[in-house]
């Protein structure tokens, strides 16, 4: 075991992180969300509960769905990273995409597919 917020060598290699944060304070939210910065232009973070708090212009937003827990419903907010003046020369995740999804709540009706498949998959909550 160790921390895995430590290898920031590691983080510039993840093309997907998923991060449940249902029981996160800020101080860890933040430390996660200076992490990911480290990740290459077009890695996708998904987020359970709690929008990480990423500097502006880092992430896009990809989408946000209510999704069915062991524990009840809980969102799950999904970000991909930008192209920024440090990782404009580091190439987009090859194939980069979540699962076999085929459809995506956006928010704000403007987020686009992530190479070619849609985010989120299954029924609907009312």
């Amino acid at each position: 075991c160790g921390d895995a917020l430590a290898d920031a060598a590691l983080w510039a290699t993840l093309e997907v992180v998923y991060v449940c944060c249902t029981c996160f304070e800020g101080p860890l939210l933040r430390r996660i969300a200076a992490r990911v910065e480290d990740l290459p232009s077009g890695a996708i973070v998904m987020s359970v509960t709690r929008p990480l708090p990423t500097r502006e212009g880092t992430f896009r937003p990809l989408g946000l769905r209510q999704v069915r827990c062991s524990w009840g419903h809980a969102e799950v907010h999904v970000i991909q990273r930008t192209a920024t003046a440090a990782t404009a020369s580091v190439a987009a995740p090859s194939g980069a995409r979540v699962g076999h999804h085929s459809h995506r709540q956006s928010l704000a009706g403007a987020a686009g597919e992530v190479e070619g498949e849609r985010l989120f998959e299954g029924e609907e909550l009312q």
